[in-house]
């Protein structure tokens, strides 16, 4: 008799609203004593709250489906009351679950039990390494294993929720090897997947009496393969039959067919890239050659091959079409023994789509031309290129005339995937022509398509899947709730390492693997979906998940993280990112530099040779987009735009070599010097860069890079000039400048541009001041700076030239300063104009602060009063050592980072005392950072 103990979870996935095909199996067994039920009082209360839930799911499904029948029927004129849901299908499931669970044999967790299982939580061993809360999960399995120690007998036990039980190294079918460390005789099967579970049983166990066969064709077998041939011409055939009309299939509707699952009660799955299959013949072919490194296959075992016409084509085929559907690994499930599939060819591709793809825009644009206007793929490459450049109208007659010989030719899958795209495209159309160029005709009519009933018209018993796959959105509700899932359980384990918890899981595969399966869906069948806000969405949370993983300190764990960025991540995030969301993870999960390892096989696509491509090899864009852009496109341009954002921000946050970084930085300045297209948003990400790799780029190309920027007005951006000097002073050298470049630094800084027509900020000036090899220019911009403060006081100038020792702050100087930075009455500081919330900083008083200790000032005078008065932090900055510090906030120290603010604060006994008391009383690593740099390593004494 075997014992069974099933989980909630896995209670609820047994649940289906068509005819269930596994609980009778459960039911049968149990009913003729082949199996115990083994429940726990957990499992009852939770039952008792989720199958309400259920209820009303599967109730509010069924009216949701029979509200669109009514639709279809009045629309169509016809009657579909045989349609009406039956909600007793599921009401029968959940009254005969509930029998089961009242005959189970209860376990209960004694008290030595409870007391093992707190200590568990202490040392985060599973089930609690990626949880705290699992407390219920443990009292589940720790209650059978000690029901069952010291017993003959051992229990099978069945649970969804693998990333608590499941071992990392095989989550669908073995138990944590920590869950089971004080059980050594334990007999014990897991399975993630209930019904993979009931089908082993099937091999044990009678069946309930069908009709079914164990050599009748699985249930999903819409597609008929001969299984006299051989299994090269078997998946052969199978792969051409389901890739005809879409290049990649659903995941779960493709793995669930012969030849990958050999019966109604086989198995067959997927996960991490690997498929699972209990067809021997499969994987004995699969280890019937060898792939070596440079693509070439040798045939090991010819039995294989035996009487298959052009197997060597087949069998690139066979492999060529797996990998298209994302699976590089297969799995055998009796031996659990694991081959990877993976194969290349041996050329690159160098098609329209990917040309784009790799930003080779002018190539990819050039061949626009030589497009076979009677040919379909021609016909629909074309048309998503050109929704991918934001030739809408282009974009939509083009998927017309396709939907047209889509529909002569009988390709229900491909002509429902069209209607699809022209439904979607009544947004673009409708955002992006307006005014006198509105389509509002157009727009209607795309908008009217009715794709509920098209799901009906174009349905086939081949197709059907796939359609309600797509129409009902479940490719991106499924995977978006997978990612979501994923990312917060490796941002758990982010911060529990953090505080030296431990975690070993798989969450970083699944999660690259599950976002390849919802990209490839899309991008490889050409759905238009990428732009939208959905789209985003679940790329910026798989982004998060990325980085949150990299971050996982490898001295910790080293096996759960993601080890590099290889370039099939950053082509993602250098096409779908956006820059401030990339810049906002690095910066919350504290990386220095993420790694980046070259994977592309051909290097073709590599992040190297991405940037050369869009750096070089796009002479003559704009010329060349002119010819085939519509009028007033701004899409390209817009993408355009923010691939040079990706890379510029990439390329400052990985970790590369000396000579590398110069070689970009030369290629950078270069496609600088000569672009036309960038706008002035892009200027802030190549300050970005500036900051963060300047100290590494090569002097001589700064200068000229400065030089060739000067003439530009792109470039006339005092923050800019900031970040280029900047990065000249960290060398701590000086530029010589010729008359005429000294005459454009005057003309911006002082004068009107003549090439802007408009007057820039004179601090543009101070920061070239620093860089200046020549005395002579130094003076002319000092008197320059005066001049202009006399003639219109500027308090951001002053402060500058101020901090840079260029001009002297004079008594009158200073009483300006003071009546221009104290806020007025109804004045508010500049963060509670953003937020809406009080806050009581002012940057400029805190500018003046900073140029009174550069002098040593002393801010107890009368004249400096009503600043003492804005609030304690104020008080405290202008006494430190007579401050009450009973008020005293710590993190007053890190609000203002200047060498002069740090240097003011080293001068107080009273500050040091208090920072050392707080950090023994209440440790904090941003307190103890401050701490350290000013009192220890005194970063305000240095150069």
């Amino acid at each position: 008799m075997k014992n069974i103990l099933i989980d909630t979870c896995s209670w609820v996935d047994l649940l289906d609203e068509y005819d269930n095909k596994l609980l009778p199996h459960l039911e049968f067994w149990k009913d003729n004593n082949y199996i115990n039920i083994i429940c726990n009082k957990v499992i009852i209360d939770e039952w008792s709250k989720h199958k309400e839930l259920q209820r009303k799911k599967f109730s509010d499904s069924a009216a949701t489906k029979y509200k669109h029948v009514i639709e279809v029927s009045k629309k169509e004129n016809i009657s579909l009351s045989h349609l009406k849901p039956k909600i007793e299908n599921v009401e029968n499931q959940i009254s005969c679950i509930d029998k089961l669970i009242s005959e189970a044999i209860i376990v209960t967790v004694d008290n030595e039990t409870k007391a093992y299982i707190s200590d568990r939580t202490i040392d985060r061993k599973a089930p609690f390494h990626n949880k705290i809360e699992s407390t219920k999960d443990a009292y589940i399995i720790y209650s059978a294993l000690k029901h069952f120690e010291g017993s003959e007998e051992g229990f099978i036990f069945i649970s969804s929720n693998k990333s608590d039980f499941g071992h990392p190294a095989n989550l669908e079918i073995e138990i944590h090897s920590d869950i089971i460390e004080h059980y050594p005789t334990a007999k014990i099967e897991y399975y993630s997947d209930i019904g993979r579970a009931i089908n082993q049983l099937k091999k044990d166990l009678p069946m309930v009496l069908s009709s079914e066969t164990e050599n009748e064709q699985p249930e999903n077998d819409v597609i008929f393969i001969d299984r006299t041939k051989a299994i090269l011409d078997q998946l052969y055939d199978y792969l051409t039959a389901v890739h005809k009309e879409i290049a990649f299939v659903p995941i779960d509707i493709f793995v669930n067919h012969y030849p990958f699952k050999n019966s109604k009660n086989s198995y067959s799955s997927y996960n991490v890239f690997t498929l699972y299959t209990e067809n021997l013949a499969i994987f004995d072919l699969m280890k019937s050659f060898n792939i070596a490194d440079n693509g070439e296959i040798e045939i090991i075992d010819n039995t294989f091959f035996e009487n298959v016409i052009d197997y060597e084509t087949k069998l690139k085929k066979v492999l060529t079409e797996l990998k298209q559907n994302e699976i590089f690994k297969l799995s055998n499930l009796q031996t659990r023994e694991g081959i990877r599939i993976d194969y290349n060819e041996k050329k690159a591709c160098g098609c329209p789509k990917c040309s784009f793809e790799k930003f080779l825009f002018v190539k990819c644009f050039s061949t626009f031309e030589q497009y076979d206007p009677n040919n379909l793929d021609d016909i629909l490459t074309l048309a998503f290129l050109q929704y991918k450049i934001g030739n809408y109208l282009k974009s939509v007659e083009l998927y017309s005339i396709a939907l047209k010989k889509s529909e002569v030719a009988k390709y229900n899958t491909r002509s429902f995937l069209l209607q699809f795209n022209l439904h979607k495209m009544s947004i673009f159309i409708r955002n992006s022509y307006y005014g006198e160029n509105a389509k509002h005709e157009l727009v209607k009519e795309l908008k009217e398509i009715n794709l509920q009933y098209l799901v009906g018209f174009y349905e086939t018993k081949e197709n059907s899947k796939i359609l309600n796959f797509l129409n009902s959105n479940t490719f991106y509700t499924q995977s978006k709730n997978k990612i979501q899932t994923l990312t917060s359980k490796i941002v758990d384990t982010y911060y529990s390492q953090l505080n030296g918890g431990y975690s070993s899981n798989n969450y970083i595969g699944e999660i690259l693997s599950e976002f390849a399966v919802f990209n490839s869906f899309i991008r490889d069948n050409g759905i238009i979906y990428d732009r939208f806000n959905e789209y985003k969405e679940i790329f910026h949370v798989f982004l998060e998940g990325l980085f949150a993983s990299h971050a996982i300190n490898e001295k910790i764990n080293n096996t759960s993280r993601l080890k590099q960025f290889d370039d099939c991540i950053v082509k993602l995030m250098l096409i779908y990112g956006e820059a401030d969301q990339i810049n906002k993870f690095f910066r919350r999960y504290k990386i220095k530099k993420i790694k980046y390892s070259q994977s592309s096989f051909y290097n073709d696509d590599s992040f190297i040779n991405l940037i050369d491509n869009f750096f070089n090899k796009n002479i003559d864009l704009k010329g060349t987009f002119i010819e085939i852009g519509e009028k007033a496109n701004t899409a390209f341009w817009n993408h355009y735009s923010s691939i040079f954002n990706n890379i510029l921000t990439l390329v400052s946050i990985s970790e590369f070599d000396f000579d590398y970084n110069n070689s970009f930085a030369e290629k950078l300045f270069s496609f600088l010097k000569n672009e036309e297209v960038l706008r002035e948003t892009n200027i802030k990400f190549v300050n970005i860069y500036l900051y963060r790799c300047g100290k590494d780029i090569d002097i001589r190309l700064l200068e000229i890079f400065l030089k060739n920027c000067l003439p530009n007005p792109k470039y006339h951006n005092y923050n800019f000039i900031e970040s280029v000097a900047d990065c000249i002073n960290l060398h701590k050298k000086k530029i010589k400048f010729s008359k005429g470049e000294f005459s454009e630094i005057i003309n911006i800084s002082f004068e009107e541009c003549t090439k802007c027509r408009k007057h820039h900020s004179s601090t543009i000036a101070v920061h070239l001041y620093s860089i200046l090899e020549s005395s002579n220019y130094k003076s002319i911009i000092a008197k320059k700076i005066k001049e202009s403060l006399q003639l219109k006081f500027e308090f951001q100038l002053l402060h500058l030239a101020v901090i840079f020792d260029i001009v002297e702050l004079t008594d009158d100087l200073l009483n300006l300063a003071i009546a221009y930075a104290i806020p007025k009455n109804s004045q508010i500081s500049f963060g509670a104009a953003m937020s809406g919330e009080a806050d009581t900083r002012f940057t400029d008083v805190g500018n003046l602060v900073n140029m009174c200790f550069k002098l040593d000032i002393d801010l107890n005078h009368e004249k400096f009063l009503e600043i003492k008065n804005l609030g304690d932090y104020y008080n405290w900055l202008i006494d430190m050592d007579k401050f009450d510090y009973d008020t005293f906030n710590p993190s007053w120290i890190g609000e203002y980072t200047t060498k002069f603010y740090y240097r003011k604060i080293a001068g107080s006994n009273k500050v040091k005392a208090k920072l050392e008391d707080l950090l023994k009383t209440n440790f904090d690593s941003n307190l103890e950072h401050d701490y350290l740099n000013i009192f220890v390593r005194e970063t305000w004494n240095k150069d």
